[in-house]
């Protein structure tokens, strides 16, 4: 999984899937103040600075929560995303 930026403008991302022979799989496009990106088996999270996405292995949306402000790392596990902050983790149900 890819996260590609448009150059000169902070919130306009698309995320990339790439399958085994190198092409685009599948596209998703957020507008977020990116973070990070962590992709595993059940799909993939996108964390902003105030809320983190959630998309199948398709790239279909299927969810948006809120997070606190000091994120800095999100990773997904089964129908679980951790977020991992400052002092502090925190886990959201999807």
């Amino acid at each position: 999984v890819l996260v590609l930026s448009k150059y000169g403008v902070g919130r306009d991302h698309a995320v990339v899937s790439i399958d085994d022979d190198g092409e685009e799989a599948a596209r998703a496009d957020v507008s977020v103040d990116f973070r990070c990106v962590s992709a595993g088996r059940s799909g993939v999270a996108v964390l902003g600075s105030h809320e983190v996405y959630v998309f199948s292995k398709r790239l279909e949306q299927d969810a948006v929560a809120e997070t606190s402000a000091d994120g800095s790392f999100a990773c997904i596990s089964g129908d679980n995303v951790f977020i991992f902050g400052v002092g502090s983790i925190s886990k959201i149900s999807v």
